[in-house]
């Protein structure tokens, strides 16, 4: 039986200094992609970078930093999808007309997208950046946050979300792989949620991400975000495209474009996803960069 291949697409989380340099140095296709976002998003980071940056693209601030802006909530989620979209154009060079199996880690979801032929890249550039504009802006206003959780069961920590659940918001966001489980919500819950995390043995680790995603918090960001989906042209995938906010394959336009509506306030089942991916014949993964995060759960996943 021969191998069947899948892609991996990386989440917000994943930005580093010196990220797609390789692929800006090695690949014409590669260069186009920055080039168009350099572009398209110079009046954006004009308005949010300091003075003393304002003339930085969004490039630059990828290969060179600096790492405290790179890591802004308002440019990581840009900068690690046209990371992943120029890694992308670099395997498409390679291997002509492929249909890619394909799955995305959150926001990684919308390189998917590109991958399968759902979105363009320009579209999906420019919904990504409204997408962060909206989150953004909402996440100033509330005193949210995500933790990440590590060696516990996901029973036990069902059963920490369910008791303080009557004071505020917290809730499973990202189900990662086995022994790590992101919770999200208000941050004063969170904080006191962490203490029964680490008597029972557990771990925790807040992520530097801006905000308390894929959580109810974040429903008047998905609501505002809705109008620019439903003007969204939304095609049939190429391929084979799960959705990480089921863990299934997906055919139908509609389908998607009611993943992308609730997507902020869903939770993310990636160790779901990579199951069914695995049973239905899935071989090999890769994961496309900046990211070296995604390996890490599928060896979890699969041991």
């Amino acid at each position: 039986m021969g191998k069947i291949l899948a892609l991996m697409c990386p989440g917000q989380g994943s930005a580093h200094i010196g990220m797609g340099e390789d692929l800006y140095q090695t690949s014409s296709y590669a260069r186009t992609v920055y080039h168009f976002a350099d572009d398209y998003l110079r009046g954006y980071l004009r308005q949010i970078l300091p003075f003393e940056h304002s003339d930085l693209t969004l490039s630059s601030i990828c290969f060179e930093g600096p790492r405290e802006l790179l890591e802004l909530p308002s440019i990581a989620p840009l900068a690690v999808f046209v990371t992943s979209i120029a890694n992308l154009r670099l395997l498409e060079e390679i291997a002509e007309e492929v249909e890619w199996i394909v799955a995305g880690h959150s926001l990684g979801e919308y390189t998917a997208l590109v991958a399968s032929r759902v979105l363009t890249y320009q579209q999906a550039l420019s919904l990504v950046l409204i997408r962060t504009r909206l989150m953004v802006h909402h996440a100033s206003r509330i005193n949210g946050a995500m933790v990440a959780t590590l060696g516990l069961t996901e029973a036990q920590v069902a059963e920490i979300c369910q008791k303080h659940q009557p004071t505020g918001v917290i809730v499973m966001a990202n189900y990662n792989c086995p022994g790590q489980i992101v919770l999200s919500g208000d941050k004063l819950v969170l904080e006191n949620a962490c203490q029964d995390i680490l008597r029972l043995g557990g771990k925790t680790r807040e992520l530097n991400v801006g905000g308390p995603w894929h959580s109810p918090l974040m429903q008047p960001a998905a609501d505002k975000f809705k109008p620019h989906l439903r003007r969204a042209k939304i095609a049939s995938p190429t391929g084979t495209l799960y959705l990480s906010g089921t863990g299934r394959k997906v055919s139908a336009p509609a389908t998607i474009r009611h993943h992308l509506r609730i997507q902020m306030v869903s939770p993310v089942l990636w160790e779901k996803t990579i199951r069914n991916m695995l049973r239905d014949g899935v071989t090999d993964f890769i994961e496309l960069e900046p990211s070296r995060i995604l390996r890490g759960f599928l060896k979890r996943i699969k041991s």
